[in-house]
């Protein structure tokens, strides 16, 4: 658990060292890829072997939800690197806010990753260096990389939908003027 509040109360970090193995207060820079890359050196002395590693983040609201589900649908894939969903561009990518690896070489690598990574503040950067690059980096290290809900499968859902159906048409009028609105 990392967090960058200026306190976490005695009676929460009690709380959070019996649900973590590793509860870590820091300055807030470099977002989420910023935050994993400085606790890499804690991690590797924590958990030497580890075999999974679940990295989540602030950036959305939810979980809307049983986690319990989705956590073992993405376990029973096997080892690589997985997140919730994934976006296309630039290129595609696992969106950082849930990643979950499997696999200790899988780890072993995200882990190589994160240590070599530098913090940024911007946002766009930090989407490029830290999400796009990882995925790319992973899958050419032969590791599979998935979404739970993949980018397709949401299009595939909101086309069936005819209010979505209808919000597309009016945004991209050329681009789905083939689509049918009911």
């Amino acid at each position: 658990f990392i967090s960058s509040a200026p306190g976490i109360p005695p009676v929460a970090f009690a709380k959070l060292r019996a649900l973590c193995a590793l509860v870590v207060q820091r300055r807030n820079h470099g977002f989420d890829f910023g935050a994993w890359h400085d606790v890499v050196p804690l991690l590797r002395r924590a958990a030497p072997a580890m075999q999974e590693l679940l990295l989540v983040n602030d950036s959305v609201c939810g979980p809307f939800r049983a986690e319990a589900p989705v956590l073992q649908a993405m376990r029973a894939a096997g080892h690589g690197l997985f997140g919730l969903t994934e976006n296309l561009a630039p290129r595609p990518h696992l969106q950082s806010y849930v990643l979950l690896a499997r696999g200790r070489p899988v780890v072993a690598d995200l882990l190589r990753f994160l240590d070599g990574y530098t913090a940024t503040a911007s946002r766009r950067r930090t989407a490029r260096a830290g999400e796009v690059r990882l995925s790319v980096w992973m899958r050419r290290r032969g590791h599979a990389v998935a979404a739970w809900c993949g980018y397709e499968a949401i299009e595939r859902l909101a086309l069936r939908c005819a209010p979505a159906r209808r919000r597309l048409r009016a945004l991209h009028p050329f681009l789905f003027r083939d689509i049918p609105l009911n």
